[in-house]
């Protein structure tokens, strides 16, 4: 199978807009997150603010390769790193604030996080479906 003329029958192209919605969207709330908790738990604050850094230095250096990566990929790659990371910032918030009653934080506030992989599926699923209705 050609992967490359399969590619363009995606339904995942690359776009500046999108990508930068995507990116900053994925991103934001942790920059928000982190300007809030700034003087109140400063810890939490740094590893928040590191994320929303660390997310957007991978969708910079996504977004350069963009000639040699598919958009699919892409995004998913992007989506796993969202995951990863916000699982990260969530779980720093859970451990380091002890004024927050863990019945408030654990387990049901993991749940929003559960979008992401419930995105990627679809995505893959996606992707998936129409280069195989392309052959």
């Amino acid at each position: 199978m050609n992967l490359a003329a399969n590619a363009d029958r995606s339904p995942f192209q690359w776009n500046a807009g999108g990508w930068l919605g995507a990116q900053l969207g994925g991103a934001g709330w942790l920059l928000g997150g982190a300007l809030y908790m700034l003087l109140s738990a400063p810890e939490v604050s740094a590893i928040w603010f590191a994320g929303f850094v660390i997310l957007n230095a991978i969708g910079w250096a996504l977004w350069r390769r963009r000639d040699r990566l598919r958009a699919h990929t892409a995004i998913q790659l992007l989506l796993a790193a969202i995951g990863i990371v916000g699982l990260v910032a969530w779980t720093a918030l859970v451990q380091l604030r002890p004024d927050i009653p863990r019945r408030e934080l654990w387990p049901t506030s993991y749940w929003p996080l559960a979008i992401i992989p419930a995105m990627m599926l679809w995505f893959a699923l996606r992707d998936h479906l129409s280069r195989r209705a392309a052959i």
